[in-house]
């Protein structure tokens, strides 16, 4: 008998949990606990209600991170709809509400708050914490030409959550080195191997890093770093490869009576092709020669070269003998500025195919004693 009644018991009390279940999943919001949205981007938020049979659905609103009304409407109706202009209403299945944010940006960081308004049960709401996030924007590798300006940018979408930006140099050779910082309510800070000729912008989103006059030893690689709240450090990097032009000179000479020597010089980095045009009976007296410049020795164009183990600029001469005839003109062609690998380099594409210099000569008769009269 007693184990009779102790069964029906067990009984109903799981049929009273059953229906307590039942109940609790009714009336139930689900909406995703966090988001991570990217800046600059639209980005939609849903939540969805369960109602119990005979349960109706009169309206559903939307609360911003400040709890104001950002969206409401009545399911159904268009012209209920009401809110903030940066949001709109999305479309969405049965019990179920969306919100598009047309551009995310800082201030929509934080917790919304969907409400159902049911009838006859009451209002029903969920919760959905949104983290606004960006990455860091770095431009390609960049090309510079010894002496000139060269300009180094990134940029990061939320500049609220940016404490400080540094930029640090890495060598091919060598240990990475700091150049330059900027943090909130300062001055931009250069380090002191740096000064005088590198400016970094007052910004903490669009970052630029000027190098003038930009040298051989600026080559490498350039991390912009962003230290921002929460997310803690992010960087990406740009390469610097820096080039010395040709600037060739010719000069010549007697060696034997009848016969001069001709030098065609140039110095570049990387080293370039060396091309004698001239008129017959003449020849060259084999490839050109090169030579690398003194390390932290200066071109003739005053370019300094860099000190350790960075690849200096070169020194190439051309060398060509010609016999006595009559006054000429010996043109000297300098081809081919090319990448380290023989390559072409897109931003000097217009020394390949054509002369990237020409110095012509003229060899006058008064070198040529035989051709006296």
């Amino acid at each position: 008998m007693m184990k009779m009644m102790f069964q029906a018991s067990w009984k109903g009390l799981q049929v009273c949990l059953i229906l307590l279940m039942a109940r609790g999943l009714h009336g139930r919001v689900t909406a995703p606990e966090h988001l991570e949205a990217p800046v600059e981007k639209p980005f939609t938020l849903t939540c969805s209600v369960s109602r119990a049979q005979g349960e109706s659905l009169r309206q559903v609103r939307w609360l911003d991170v400040q709890n104001q009304t950002l969206l409401s409407y009545q399911p159904g109706l268009k012209d209920s709809v009401s809110g903030q202009q940066h949001v709109e209403l999305a479309s969405s299945p049965k019990d179920t509400s969306a919100i598009t944010i047309r551009r995310v940006g800082f201030r929509d960081e934080g917790c919304y708050t969907c409400i159902f308004d049911m009838h006859p049960s009451g209002a029903k709401q969920g919760t959905t914490c949104l983290t606004v996030t960006s990455q860091i924007t770095a431009e390609s590798n960049k090309t510079a030409v010894s002496g000139k300006k060269a300009s180094l940018s990134c940029s990061y979408g939320l500049p609220e959550k940016v404490q400080q930006v540094t930029w640090r140099h890495t060598p091919a050779q060598g240990d990475p080195a700091e150049v330059a910082s900027f943090a909130k309510r300062s001055d931009p800070m250069i380090e002191p191997p740096y000064q005088g000729r590198v400016w970094l912008s007052s910004s903490l989103s669009d970052s630029q890093l000027i190098i003038q006059p930009v040298s051989i030893q600026d080559e490498g690689c350039y991390t912009c770093m962003y230290s921002t709240h929460l997310n803690g450090l992010m960087s990406s990097t740009v390469c610097l490869a820096t080039y010395v032009l040709p600037k060739p000179q010719v000069s010549y000479k007697t060696t034997t009576p009848g016969v001069i020597e001709a030098n065609c010089t140039s110095v570049s980095r990387p080293p370039v092709e060396i091309v004698w045009n001239v008129e017959r009976d003449n020849r060259t007296m084999g490839p050109p020669v090169t030579t690398q410049l003194p390390q932290g020795g200066r071109d003739h164009s005053g370019h300094q070269h860099a000190d350790g183990p960075i690849r200096p600029a070169e020194r190439r001469v051309g060398q060509m003998l010609g016999a006595p005839q009559r006054a000429r003109v010996t043109d000297c062609c300098i081809y081919e500025h090319k990448n380290w690998d023989g390559s072409h380099h897109p931003d000097l594409s217009h020394y390949s195919g054509s002369p990237a210099g020409h110095v012509s000569l003229l060899l006058p008769l008064e070198v040529f004693p035989a051709q006296r009269s």
